[in-house]
């Protein structure tokens, strides 16, 4: 990703988070989300964020607290139905976090 597309990427962020900051609804941002950075990693998305909220951007956590729930719904569309080679052999990290999960369950 050159620079850039990235301060263009950063910019539409900075825009649907002020958006949010102003009363739309996380379901109204989430097409716009959807269509910028559905191919972008989550950590890619995290760092913008990070830099808009540490930039003199008026963007605070507070805002990108906000777009939580749009993340998530794109991530888990980008996720389901994928199979994960050996994640049930033990060892694997997918399957330890199971096992972890289960321990936490049982108490």
């Amino acid at each position: 990703m050159t620079n850039s597309s990235r301060d263009q990427r950063i910019q539409v962020l900075k825009d649907i988070l002020l958006r949010l900051h102003h009363g739309a609804s996380p379901d109204s941002v989430e097409a716009d989300f959807q269509a910028h950075f559905s191919d972008v990693s989550p950590i890619e998305v995290s760092l913008m964020e990070h830099e808009l909220m540490n930039g003199d951007h008026g963007v605070g956590f507070e805002d990108v607290m906000k777009l939580c729930t749009v993340h998530a719904k794109v991530m888990a569309a980008g996720v389901q139905g994928k199979e994960v080679p050996d994640s049930e052999q033990e060892g694997h990290p997918v399957w330890i976090f199971k096992q972890e999960n289960l321990a936490l369950q049982a108490g």
